[in-house]
């Protein structure tokens, strides 16, 4: 029985090597990723149902976020299957996110936007805002609205009427695709008179 060449023990010494430092690496960002963030304070997750997960702009991996945690300026926010999370921001203003729901909140003194990835969101906003989904920017967001992504549209459904795509104001309740703007309306029709007694 032979022993193993000097190029064989060569190789089973780099390849051990590389797992020490791969796991030390790994390690490393492990623990960075558990840190504050660098963005400022911008708010708190108020309330979550299963499992809500961040991940901090300096970051790579994605951790759960529990209720009371403060929220940062850049942090990405995730909500699972059957989950839902709602965040409440400094100036007041509510997000709550539906299930499946990606959320980049991006707060600061100039610029209020958030970053609508996938899912859908229901706001209630005490300032102007500005909305990013699908490639399109819908911007001067106030009050209280429902924002749902698809795959094939947008659909923007509002209280107050202040939002605008390309400079083209958005009615009440819109669909987006392509940039082009469609007005929505129910498909449900009333089939029996409303009771209006009290």
């Amino acid at each position: 029985m032979k022993g193993l060449r000097l190029t064989e023990w060569i190789t089973v010494f780099l390849l051990l090597l590389f797992i020490v430092l791969f796991s030390a690496l790994f390690f490393y960002e492990q623990n960075r990723s558990s840190g504050e963030g660098s963005g400022e304070e911008i708010g708190e997750l108020n309330f979550r149902y299963r499992i809500a997960e961040r991940k901090f702009s300096d970051s790579v991996l994605w951790d759960r976020i529990n209720p009371g945690d403060k929220l940062k300026n850049q942090d990405w926010i995730r909500t699972d299957s059957y989950s839902e999370a709602v965040l409440q921001l400094s100036d007041g203003s509510r997000v709550e996110m539906g299930p499946e729901t990606m959320l980049v909140l991006v707060v600061s003194e100039d610029k209020k936007e958030f970053q609508l990835m996938q899912g859908s969101v229901e706001l209630d906003l005490k300032d102007d805002y500005d909305l990013l989904a699908n490639n399109q920017k819908i911007e001067g967001l106030q009050g209280k609205s429902r924002i749902r992504l698809t795959e094939e549209n947008l659909e923007v459904e509002q209280d107050e009427t202040t939002a605008t795509l390309n400079g083209e104001s958005l009615p009440s309740w819109s669909l987006i695709k392509e940039g082009k703007i469609k007005s929505a309306s129910s498909e449900l029709t009333l089939l029996a008179p409303v009771d209006t007694r009290t």
